[in-house]
């Protein structure tokens, strides 16, 4: 699973560490965390939590994030698998699809201008300032929680491949109950 989810076979041993070493704390207050669990054997539903708190420009923006993702193994149908290849950049998506609910997502991502004393300035949209108050800064940033029979993985060109390996001996081995209904 964690090929799949990172790209790394080790990175559950560590998520924390493997998520957050190319986030930048350099303020006090300043966090990244993250999680991979298993939720349900039976089915492969794996919890994956990523969440930092980050400050950038020397201390005019702060950035922060928390995706809640919930994917479920069992219940992917291997074959309706779409790789999307570009190979100018070396990537491929790959579009994964289910009968029943294989993904769910909820969290919030949104930035901060600061002013000289580090209090809230403005609200970054796509990369522009916005003059709005703070919590609608945070209700913009914001997504309910949604779920889906469809979810897209971007990896690079040398690993889908192992991907699909990855989910299929899962679904062989580990969680064949539901993917045999498929």
């Amino acid at each position: 699973m964690s090929l799949v989810l990172f790209e790394n076979v080790n990175a559950y041993v560590d998520t924390d560490t493997f998520f957050c070493q190319h986030i930048a704390k350099p303020a006090d207050g300043d966090y990244c965390k993250a999680s991979m669990r298993i939720i349900d054997r039976r089915t492969c539903k794996v919890e994956v939590i990523r969440e930092f708190r980050a400050t950038y420009g020397e201390g005019r923006g702060r950035e922060f994030m928390l995706a809640k993702e919930v994917f479920t193994f069992a219940d992917i149908d291997l074959n309706r698998v779409k790789p999307v290849l570009d190979t100018q950049k070396h990537t491929a998506r790959l579009k994964f699809e289910g009968d029943v609910e294989i993904f769910r997502h909820e969290g919030y991502q949104y930035s901060f201008d600061l002013d000289g004393k580090g209090n809230y300035s403005a609200c970054r949209v796509n990369g522009v300032p916005q003059s709005v108050p703070e919590d609608e800064c945070v209700r913009r940033g914001t997504q309910t929680r949604s779920t889906s029979t469809t979810m897209s993985l971007l990896f690079n060109g040398g690993v889908y491949q192992e991907a699909i390996q990855a989910v299929d001996e899962l679904q062989h081995v580990y969680c064949p109950i539901v993917a045999l209904k498929l």
